[in-house]
């Protein structure tokens, strides 16, 4: 199954599509029992989130495919993928589709990824395991209450992210609550980050159908992304939720690993007979 995949990637690549397959813990662990040797750590998010935010719910395998300008060759892609499967081994799928929002801004009208490393050895530096070469990832599907963000002033939504909304301007002063202050550890003004990320965010959706973002982080450790998330749930300290889930809630999503090139051609050349039938 997983050399289908491989054929398809590389057909697509010669038309500029980045395409990853990955997969959740325990079905890494069955295609490659020596991941953890390799330093690849287990990765889930162990804390039940039931309470708080309905967050991480399942998801065993997911193909990210990027970079890709048109949404018609896309769909086709996907469709090839989905069509080429062996009969019956699929339960059931979701494709979706991101896109960009003006100046790369989410449908909350706040720009998204202020933050994020500029330089591309610094993303490297955040999003890739040394001692693997690959990276973690968190992935979310958050659905906007988008008549509530059109009913609320500008005001009140800076403070519930901590930001401007025009020109993403950290706020000075800003609630213990707010998204800002909940992700970097402290309300403080330009505080220093416990923890960074590279996000890689799109938004979707419709007006009619449901619309939010599709988001999507990478990190050299699971840590940066357990650190974030028991500080958005209250699964912290102090026991404050992020202001961001007054008007978004996290409907599904998981956390994965992305082989570097090398873990990469190594797994496909070593998959146990099962798999490769």
């Amino acid at each position: 199954m997983l050399i289908r995949f491989v054929h398809v990637i590389r057909v697509k690549d010669m038309m500029r599509f980045y395409t990853v397959l990955v997969s959740e813990s325990t079905i890494s662990e069955k295609i490659s029992p020596g991941f953890r040797l390799r330093g690849v750590k287990n990765y889930e998010y162990m804390k039940d989130l039931e309470s708080s935010v309905n967050c991480l719910k399942q998801v065993v395998i997911y193909l990210f495919m990027q970079n890709v300008m048109n949404h018609g060759m896309l769909f086709d892609l996907a469709k090839s993928i989905i069509q080429n499967m062996p009969r019956g081994c699929v339960d059931k799928f979701e494709d979706i589709y991101g896109w960009t929002y003006r100046d790369r801004r989410d449908l909350s009208e706040f720009v998204d990824g202020t933050e994020n490393p500029k330089v591309l050895d610094e993303r490297a530096e955040v999003a890739i395991n040394k001692r693997t070469g690959g990276s973690y990832a968190v992935v979310q599907k958050w659905v906007h209450n988008m008549s509530l963000l059109q009913e609320t002033a500008d005001e009140t939504k800076e403070k519930w992210i901590g930001r401007t909304l025009k020109d993403s301007f950290e706020l000075i002063r800003k609630p213990n609550t707010s998204h800002v202050a909940r992700m970097v550890g402290s309300d403080e003004f330009k505080a220093k980050k416990k923890h960074k990320i590279v996000r890689q965010a799109q938004p979707f959706g419709t007006l009619s159908g449901g619309a939010g973002l599709l988001f999507i982080a990478y990190a050299a450790d699971t840590r940066n992304f357990d650190f974030m998330l028991d500080r958005m749930t209250g699964d912290s300290d102090d026991k404050i939720n992020d202001n961001l889930m007054i008007f978004s809630r996290c409907v599904t999503g998981n956390y994965w690993y992305f082989p570097g090139q090398l873990e990469f051609n190594f797994l496909v050349h070593n998959l146990p007979i099962e798999i490769l039938l």
